[in-house]
């Protein structure tokens, strides 16, 4: 796949992004995951102890013919501003969207998902505290 370039369909797109960005992720799978949230997003969360994660979501958007004209990137929570970049932009080279993931996914982290789950509790691709009596010590 030319990483510079669109022409081709949403699906190897994101087959595409979805692998690259694994790899990157790989030395850092304790503190980062990277998983396709539906058909045209991947979200990068990032995991850090005592805070809800920092999650990124990279949409791919789709143009005429199926064909992918754009992957707009978003972060949708970062209590970790002091450390975590908030991003919202987007980029029509692949080559581009895969350097900003590969910068988001660097940034530092310190804890993991075993962690977060005993005090937060997803809904989606969010996480909201837990009550009192739901916390597991």
């Amino acid at each position: 796949m030319n990483p510079a370039t669109y022409m081709h369909k949403v699906p190897e797109v994101m087959s595409h992004l979805q692998a690259e960005m694994s790899k990157m992720a790989l030395e850092r799978a304790e503190h980062v995951d990277v998983s396709m949230s539906t058909s045209n997003r991947i979200a990068i969360r990032l995991y850090n102890l005592g805070n809800r994660p920092t999650i990124y979501v990279f949409q791919v958007n789709e143009g005429g013919q199926g064909a992918v004209r754009g992957v707009t990137i978003t972060t949708l929570t970062n209590d970790m501003k002091q450390i975590h970049k908030t991003v919202d932009s987007g980029s029509a080279r692949l080559d581009v969207i895969l350097k900003a993931a590969k910068e988001l996914i660097e940034q530092p982290c310190d804890g993991n998902k075993r962690d977060t789950l005993k005090n937060y509790q997803t809904h989606g691709l969010f996480y909201t505290k837990k009550d009192d009596s739901e916390l597991k010590l």
